[in-house]
C-alpha cells in the first residue's frame, strides 16, 4: 500500500480482505516492499545502509519515502533488520503523465528548431511521440 494511506483505509483493506476470505493480510507500504525487493537484488550494497530513499511514480502522482532500518522485535532481540517508514511525501500532479508530456513538447520543439516542422497540430506524431516517451 502507498505510505501516506491512513488508518481507517487500512481498516477498510483489511475488511474487504477477511470478506474475500483471506486467512492472514500483512498490509506493507510500498516503499518498504520496494526496499526488501532491492536487499534481495543488491545485498552487499545495502548491507550498511541505516536508511533508504524511495521514489514512487506513478501516471498522475509521485511519492517520496525516506526508510529507516532497525533492529527487528521491540528489544531489537530478533537478530535481523526491519525498515519503517521514516517521512513520506505524496505529490499529486506531478507523475509519469506529466513526465511524457513535457518530454513530447521537448521532443517536438527540438524537431522545430532542427527542421522547421512543427508538429504540435499533427495527431499521429504526436500520439507516435507519447507512445515513444511512456516507452523511455
Amino acid at each position: 500500500v502507498p505510505a501516506p494511506v491512513d488508518e481507517p483505509l487500512r481498516a477498510a483493506m483489511a475488511a474487504v480482505a477477511r470478506r474475500a476470505g483471506v486467512q492472514r493480510l500483512e498490509l506493507v507500504p510500498s516503499a518498504v516492499a520496494a526496499a526488501l525487493a532491492a536487499e534481495d537484488e543488491f545485498p552487499d550494497e545495502l548491507a550498511s545502509a541505516g536508511t533508504l530513499g524511495v521514489l514512487e511514480m506513478s501516471g498522475l502522482s509521485s511519492s517520496l519515502t525516506v526508510l529507516a532500518k532497525r533492529p527487528e522485535g521491540a528489544e531489537g532481540g530478533g537478530g535481523g533488520w526491519v525498515w519503517e517508514v521514516a517521512a513520506s511525501h505524496r505529490q499529486h500532479g506531478v507523475g509519469g503523465e506529466s513526465l511524457d508530456g513535457a518530454l513530447v513538447e521537448h521532443l517536438v520543439r527540438g524537431f522545430r528548431e532542427a527542421h522547421g516542422i512543427d508538429l504540435s497540430a499533427d495527431h499521429l506524431a504526436l500520439v507516435r511521440l507519447h507512445e515513444a516517451s511512456e516507452a523511455a
